[in-house]
């Protein structure tokens, strides 16, 4: 392939029972207009018409094709588009969200001026039951329309309180992600994002970041997605997620104050636990008190991503009825 015909970018796009938003998504990726792009739908054994979806945009569009695979969750899927694909840069979508506005030839030319690795953006959530669309209100930041390096990417992210790791947010170099062995946990369903963007941050010093002020992503937000009761498997997931991103320490020959940093995001990875252990049965409940790692939540304690999850943390650590009572109170 000639350097004319060269592929800027591939829209990796995970694809499991989403017949009802997937047309939204598809048509939003087609609308950036970016001529040298392709588009990887990556259908992860799909029992819905997402199938029948997949494969007409597939006959409608040379640049769009389709993998079908046996179901084995999002970070696989996301992993199978990723080796599949030929574009310079990769850009995470997932089905269910859709672009805002025209971004991805802007993020392209920022991507080919800055010499970057990652660039970033910002995304507004919108509400299905309401089909009305919401700002996401960030932090104001220091590094705005700024190139980083990843270290310090991910230094200011952290301090700022602005650690956003979704990787549909922006762009990876392709290259970058293949040459550093860099793919999702295979088996976690969730917080996969976190481990994966902290990697992709400190595993090459002269990585390149870049944070765009643009909002151009649309999460979804579903009806009843927020009251669901979270299963004992998140716990497992967010552990299995803190232990392999405390070994990132070891992994990588960190600065000191980087890794701070890391230990800080760590926190941030834990607190998820937290925030949804009074959700859970009473025997679930039980069954984290147990199983969480006292040197875990000390480590958080000593490193506090900000004051809430320190105290939250805290009050996990030393004081677990009070959060009992606390959620007691909220579900009355």
């Amino acid at each position: 392939m000639n350097k004319e015909n060269k592929i800027k970018l591939s829209f990796v796009v995970p694809v499991y029972n989403m017949e009802k938003y997937l047309e939204n998504c598809i048509e939003s990726i087609l609308s950036q207009n970016v001529e040298q792009s392709e588009i990887i739908l990556v259908d992860d054994g799909s029992t819905d018409k997402s199938v029948v979806l997949c494969d007409k945009y597939a006959e409608q569009y040379e640049n769009l094709k389709v993998i079908h695979k046996v179901n084995g969750g999002i970070s696989s899927a996301r992993n199978a588009g990723l080796l599949a694909a030929q574009g310079e840069y990769i850009c995470f979508v997932d089905s269910d969200d859709f672009f805002k506005k025209e971004f991805a030839n802007d993020f392209l030319e920022i991507c080919e001026k800055e010499n970057l690795d990652i660039i970033r953006g910002w995304y507004g959530i919108y509400e299905e039951d309401t089909k009305t669309y919401q700002k996401h209100l960030f932090p104001e930041i220091s590094y705005s329309n700024k190139t980083l390096s990843g270290y310090d990417f991910l230094k200011k992210s952290v301090s700022e309180h602005a650690n956003e790791v979704v990787p549909w947010l922006g762009f990876f170099r392709r290259d970058y992600l293949i040459r550093n062995k860099l793919i999702f946990p295979v088996g976690i369903a969730y917080e996969e994002d976190q481990l994966f963007f902290l990697e992709s941050l400190v595993c090459d010093k002269k990585c390149r970041v870049y944070q765009s002020d643009v909002e151009f992503y649309s999460y979804r937000k579903r009806t009843g997605s927020a009251t669901k009761t979270p299963k004992f498997k998140q716990i497992e997931d967010i552990l299995y997620v803190v232990e392999k991103e405390t070994k990132v320490l070891d992994k990588y020959q960190l600065p000191k104050d980087i890794k701070k940093s890391v230990l800080k995001y760590v926190c941030s990875s834990f607190y998820q636990l937290t925030s949804i252990y009074g959700r859970l049965k009473r025997e679930d409940a039980i069954k984290t008190a147990k199983i969480t790692p006292f040197e875990v939540k000390w480590q958080c304690i000593c490193h506090p991503y900000d004051s809430h999850q320190f105290f939250k943390i805290f009050l996990f650590t030393f004081a677990r009825w009070v959060v009992d009572l606390e959620y007691k109170r909220r579900r009355r």
